[in-house]
């Protein structure tokens, strides 16, 4: 399964735990992190060292935090994170409460190694759309965060800490970088976490301009004014306003 590469499985049954992750790791492969309480499941998931966790196997019926209040937690705090519900239950309302709740598919126990496959890869595949559409919505308002930035790690996580006390003031901003590393996702993601988000965000290429055409394409023009010019244009700084 593209991408995925751990499976977080909450569920205070140990023997399901046992023989559900060997079924299952035969036929993909994927690590298993087991966890027996919602409690423990969500400290697993706030772990630096988990970050590959990309799905939850989510038990219903459990002592302390049942199923419900741990999806909810989860949908709170990992909202792009797909989950499917395991459970020995047949309560539709249950069901239905947890599938309104965000979790991608409900399953019976036991439940064929086969049959969870499928519904794996299904819950992958519409997280993956959701993401794509999430992220396509906060590039139209322009709203793009730190949150959507892919990696945390090591020297990228000091930038992004330097990043937002950037975005939170009102001063101009230098990027360097080789080509490539990613200067215009940060500029997106300070402008998006800036008191201008919402606003235009307007790059452009200065390498790419023409060099008779730099101020009119800084600064705008009417039309007719040169050879070509066969529409009047604001101009970047006009269209980048506020």
């Amino acid at each position: 399964m593209t991408g995925l590469k751990t499976i977080l499985m909450i569920d205070d049954d140990e023997t399901h735990h046992m023989s559900l992750g060997k079924a299952l790791t035969q036929h993909v492969d994927v690590g298993i992190i087991s966890k027996l309480s919602g409690r423990d499941g969500l400290l697993a998931l706030q772990s630096d060292a988990n970050r590959d966790i990309g799905l939850v196997l989510l038990d219903l019926e459990m002592p302390v935090m049942d199923g419900l209040e741990t999806l909810t937690l989860i949908r709170e705090q990992y909202p792009v994170l797909p989950v499917i519900i395991l459970s020995a239950t047949r309560d539709v309302e249950k069901a239905t409460t947890a599938l309104n709740m965000g979790a991608k598919d409900f399953l019976a126990k036991p439940v064929a190694p086969d049959r969870l496959v499928v519904s794996i890869r299904n819950a992958l595949t519409m997280a993956g759309m959701e993401r794509q559409v999430d992220r396509l919505q906060a590039e139209r308002d322009n709203r793009f965060g730190f949150d959507r930035l892919i990696g945390h790690a090591g020297g990228l996580s000091d930038s992004v800490v330097l990043a937002k006390k950037a975005a939170g003031s009102s001063a101009p901003v230098l990027i360097t970088g080789e080509t490539g590393v990613g200067k215009d996702v940060f500029a997106r993601a300070i402008h998006g976490e800036s008191a201008r988000a919402g606003k235009p965000f307007i790059p452009v290429n200065c390498g790419a301009i023409p060099v008779n055409l730099v101020e009119s394409t800084l600064f705008g023009h009417e039309k007719g004014s040169f050879t070509g010019a066969i529409q009047k244009t604001l101009g970047v700084f006009r269209e980048a306003q506020g």
